[in-house]
């Protein structure tokens, strides 16, 4: 395993793909306002692409890359996040069995202990306040 540093908003398919990579995961954040330029570009090079993505809207979009990722080989996952990843496997696993939910709120906040002084962490906090 090795880390690239690139620029999210402008990296291509050829830049991607000469890194000789397997997979490109996108942990750089915040996602609630990003596009699917850089997952694009992975998919285009070939390269399997994985987001830790929060922002529902980015979530919800990866579809639409879906038929060009199967036609390059590769996988399009966004969203591998404690929202929504972890949150929906522990509600899977508790509502195991149960013929119907209604209504699912999650929330998830720093600890007491945690000090969200990141750019990224704070911005997509504020992001979900209104």
């Amino acid at each position: 395993m090795a880390a690239a540093r690139l620029d999210a908003r402008n990296a291509n398919a050829e830049e991607l793909r000469a890194l000789g990579a397997f997979a490109l995961v996108d942990a750089a954040g915040p996602f609630q306002d990003a596009d699917h330029r850089l997952a694009e570009a992975a998919v285009a090079a070939g390269l399997n692409y994985l987001d830790l993505a929060d922002g529902w809207g980015l979530v919800a979009g990866i579809a639409r890359l879906d038929a060009a990722a199967r036609r390059a080989g590769v996988v399009a996952l966004s969203g591998a996040s404690s929202t929504p990843a972890l949150s929906h496997a522990a509600l899977e696993s508790s509502v195991r069995g149960w013929r119907c939910v209604e209504v699912v709120e999650v929330a998830i906040c720093p600890g007491n202990r945690a000090t969200p002084d990141g750019a990224s962490v704070v911005g997509a906090i504020l992001s979900y306040v209104g």
